[in-house]
């Protein structure tokens, strides 16, 4: 299969999450905070780890340094965005905060050019920016929105970006020389050593885990543990393609399709009103021709971009 194929996957996995996120965030961060969160992503790359080990056997143990580290700073990279994202979820509706990842494959193909070689050409960065364009039209219901956000807003979402973004280059850096499966093996190392740290560093945490597990109920939990597999999934995939394909097409195919999967879940899930937030996304001719922008950007960065053309 094509890795182009493979790469729609995870849009519509992180569609999922993304609507089970509002959720999450909404009656769970803003009672006891993101401690509660952060420790069912640190089982989740314990069970990574576990799945990747096997996969990957006794070799995993048999790599270069230098590879194992870059994959271990993938893994605290792709931990250390959720703070600022959880914390920005908790206070911002998900349709002003979410298009901020529409800044990635922006930073990715200027990465990608300079670390891997990946080169890009005027009618890929246009593209790019069709891309950009939009996902943010169809995400907003005014631009003006946007521009308008607090500098908290666009402070920490830039921190989340860039956090994904670093993540992205050193676990494709680290894919050079290992396996799929060892790459991801270390990966899950550097998350589960970041969330330890930030336990140690922030004691809080503790407190507020022991809370939500006695305190919230047991079908929030049961949300949680669905939502980080299906995160767990689509990230897996994710990396898959990033290893086979360039990273800033890859991540702009992640990012530009992703909204229309969004709009179909808020479409089907209209009903429930108020549960899933405030505000839900309208189906509107106007985030369709949005959409169009943004799947005619994925095209064209796909057809112009170059794989170690360097």
């Amino acid at each position: 299969m094509d890795w182009f194929f493979i790469a729609l996957i995870p849009p519509a996995l992180y569609a999922l999450t993304n609507l089970l996120d509002v959720v999450l965030i909404r009656r769970v961060v803003r009672d006891v905070k993101m401690g509660a969160l952060i420790v069912f992503t640190g089982v989740a790359y314990a069970g990574l780890l576990g799945v990747s080990w096997y996969a990957a056997g006794a070799t995993v143990f048999s790599v270069p340094f230098q590879s194992a580290m870059l994959a271990i700073a993938a893994g605290i990279f792709w931990v250390i965005f959720l703070i600022p994202y959880y914390r920005m979820m908790a206070v911002h509706e998900p349709d002003i905060v979410v298009p901020f990842f529409a800044f990635i494959p922006i930073y990715l193909a200027i990465a990608g050019t300079i670390f891997l070689g990946e080169y890009i050409d005027a009618l890929g960065y246009a593209g790019i920016f069709l891309v950009f364009t939009g996902v943010i039209g169809a995400s907003l219901e005014r631009w003006s929105l946007f521009f308008r956000a607090p500098f908290s807003l666009w402070a920490e979402m830039s921190m989340a970006s860039l956090s994904i973004t670093a993540g992205i280059i050193a676990f494709k850096m680290a894919g050079e020389l290992l396996s799929y499966w060892q790459s991801s093996f270390y990966m899950a190392l550097g998350g589960i050593g970041t969330v330890v740290f930030l336990f140690v560093l922030r004691p809080l945490y503790v407190g507020q885990v022991v809370e939500v597990i006695g305190r919230v109920p047991r079908l929030y939990l049961a949300i949680n543990i669905v939502n980080e597999v299906v995160d767990q999934t689509a990230g897996a995939v994710l990396r898959y393609a990033l290893l086979l394909g360039p990273a800033a097409v890859v991540q702009a195919i992640n990012v530009g399709v992703q909204p229309l999967y969004m709009l179909v879940g808020w479409a089907i899930l209209a009903p429930l009103g108020g549960f899933y937030g405030n505000r839900k996304m309208r189906v509107t001719f106007r985030r369709f021709a949005y959409l169009g922008l943004a799947a005619g950007g994925v095209i064209l960065v796909y057809m112009h971009t170059f794989a170690g053309a360097w």
